[in-house]
């Protein structure tokens, strides 16, 4: 399921299915499956989830990844129905690499919008 959602849209460049512990079960990248998990447990993103409600959808980052391209992740709540409280989280790596060339192209006065976005302390090294 997570490998054909990969197809759907562009910049989803990770998915991973974390346990209510904070491991990750299932990760799927645009490279197929990863047999490395990862332990997500002390992360801002999945103390947050952990500590939300039902249906809650969490953002962190920007982060760069090891080759240098600008993402988020987003965690989606995911409730355990058998026993109706927090069973884990779907966390999806969003890919901010379109949306900062679009910005590029964007001039206000003759300046790339993109510069402006650099002088943001948030975004200050995007």
């Amino acid at each position: 399921m997570f490998s054909k959602t990969l197809n759907y849209t562009k910049s989803y460049q990770r998915i991973s299915f974390v346990d209510n512990a904070g491991k990750e079960n299932v990760v799927v990248d645009r490279a197929g499956y990863i047999k490395k998990y990862n332990d997500l447990s002390s992360t801002k993103l999945f103390t947050l989830l952990k500590s939300g409600n039902r249906g809650s959808l969490y953002i962190e980052g920007p982060y760069r990844d090891k080759n240098g391209k600008a993402f988020f992740s987003i965690g989606i709540y995911k409730v355990d129905e058998d026993i109706g409280m927090f069973g884990g989280a779907v966390i999806i790596d969003y890919s901010l690499e379109a949306f900062l060339e679009y910005l590029n192209r964007i001039k206000i006065f003759w300046v790339s919008v993109s510069l402006k976005l650099r002088q943001v302390p948030l975004f200050g090294n995007f």
